[in-house]
């Protein structure tokens, strides 16, 4: 034994065993779970871990605050399992709102399932304030807003929203009260041609414009078309005629498709333009009814016309006569300084006889046709002026009574102003302290203006004087004339 003892190799493996259980018994802990090495546990502190809710029906609530949002946890593990968790995943702590009404309410708050090996030891706090309100729902149309302006010479049409107009939004109570609109938003700077969007968002604005970022939309998204074109100017169509009907017909219809057609071109250009002058229908050419194409050519600096051919529904008709009698005959464009009158006709009247188709002659009334004779230019005295009938559409003038009429054109009396008189004392009454030989003296006028009353030397009448062929005055009683009364007819 004692030379066992003295061998090397046997103090060796005797020292070996002794170090073994002296480690032994410093690292074990009493207390930790079999096969469980004191040593090789650490702990970790996770701070700002969010809390979710869970539980609650989002369709009919809404998670307006929670305070506090986030917590702070205590875990327990070992170093390899520490490390190999993710913070943002494998840790979670949800708060239950099953069940949950509008209100304010304070809720417990869970840790949900660790990772593997890690246990948690504290969370701090460990309960949160939660506010939630109920959701409503209301139906809006949908508005398409447009930004920026399209490429110069060209026009933004009216938006097409070719999705449904109208959404549903859902929003707090509070909240739903700012809507003011929902609103498609897009941009067509620079744009030369039709823009067309499948998925524009949907926002809602209140009254200033903001938005509201915490609305549901349904649909979130809308279909919207822009249309752009050229610049363009809408312009009432105006189609000539030319030639005459085969004799005795007549025009009873004449209904172009369209009566307004859209011009394209330079805007300096379409500003210029009131009618569009369409091609002319020669009458010559139509002998019966039917439908008549036209095609609507552009000109000059207009680059296209809308619709390019036009249609014109034309019905002809045999021609018939009728009598239009005691027509008043009218004076245009007397200069501010005159006064005209028609003198012959003594009536100031006119019988005409014009033809067209029947139903346009038997709707034809006084009013719708105008005789005149035009005065521009004409000095005072006498001139005859040919007669100016003005007929309707498809209505012609057979023949007048007369031709023409004598107007008489007569100067203005001037209108004369006294100078102001110095004041001095109030002239007598009813003449008393005038002298009687003014009155008497002189009765004849000398000073030319022939308005004595009396005849002259030659025994003629003063001018201007009833029952003379002299000039009448333009106070002198109007002549007699028959009473402008409708027009008399006969065929």
């Amino acid at each position: 034994m004692d030379k066992w003892l003295s061998h090397p190799t046997a103090l060796k493996i005797v020292s070996a065993v002794i170090g073994v259980l002296l480690w032994a018994v410093v690292h074990f802990d009493p207390e930790a779970p079999p096969n469980t090495v004191a040593s090789n546990m650490e702990t970790k502190v996770i701070e700002a871990v969010k809390i979710v809710p869970i539980g609650m029906d989002e369709s009919t609530h809404v998670l307006r605050s929670m305070e506090p949002s986030v917590v702070r946890i205590l875990v327990r593990g070992t170093r390899t399992n520490l490390l190999s968790a993710n913070e943002d995943e494998d840790y979670q702590v949800t708060v239950d709102l099953t069940g949950i009404v509008e209100g304010k309410y304070t809720l417990p708050l869970k840790v949900g399932q660790l990772p593997r090996g890690v246990e948690l030891l504290e969370m701090s706090p460990n309960r949160t304030t939660v506010q939630v309100d109920a959701l409503i729902t209301k139906p809006f149309d949908v508005t398409i807003v447009t930004e920026g302006e399209p490429e110069d010479g060209y026009l933004a049409g009216t938006p097409v929203l070719h999705s449904d107009n109208r959404v549903e939004v859902t929003l707090p109570k509070d909240d739903m009260a700012k809507v003011d609109r929902v609103v498609a938003r897009i941009d067509i700077a620079g744009a030369d041609k039709s823009i067309n969007v499948k998925r524009v968002p949907l926002i809602a604005l209140d009254k200033q414009g903001n938005e509201l970022t915490n609305a549901v939309i349904r649909p979130a998204t809308a279909e919207v078309e822009i249309p752009i074109t050229k610049e363009y100017k809408v312009v009432p169509l105006r189609i000539g005629l030319s030639g005459q009907l085969p004799e005795g017909l007549s025009i009873s219809s004449f209904k172009p498709n369209v009566k307004e057609v859209k011009l394209f071109g330079p805007r300096e250009a379409l500003d210029k333009i009131d009618v569009y002058d369409g091609p002319s229908v020669n009458l010559s050419e139509i002998t019966e009814s039917g439908v008549i194409e036209l095609t609507l050519n552009p000109g000059g600096a207009i680059q296209a016309v809308e619709p390019q051919k036009v249609t014109v529904q034309v019905e002809v008709v045999p021609m018939e006569t009728r009598s239009l009698e005691k027509m008043p005959i009218e004076i245009d464009n007397v200069a501010e300084q005159f006064d005209a009158t028609v003198i012959e006709p003594a009536s100031g009247l006119v019988d005409l006889q014009v033809r067209g188709a029947p139903d346009i002659l038997a709707k034809l009334q006084v009013k719708d046709v105008r005789v005149s004779v035009d005065a521009d230019g004409l000095r005072a005295g006498r001139h005859k002026v040919e007669l100016d009938v003005a007929l309707p559409p498809f209505i012609e003038l057979v023949s007048a009574s007369v031709d023409s009429a004598t107007v008489q054109i007569t100067e203005t009396a001037p209108v004369i102003v006294k100078p102001d008189e110095p004041a001095g004392p109030d002239p007598p009454a009813n003449g008393e302290g005038e002298s009687d030989g003014a009155a008497d003296e002189k009765p004849n006028d000398h000073d030319g203006d022939g308005n004595t009353g009396e005849t002259d030397e030659d025994g003629s009448d003063p001018p201007g004087t009833p029952g003379t062929g002299s000039p009448p005055d333009k106070n002198d009683p109007p002549a007699s004339r028959e009473p402008e009364e409708e027009a008399q007819t006969g065929t």
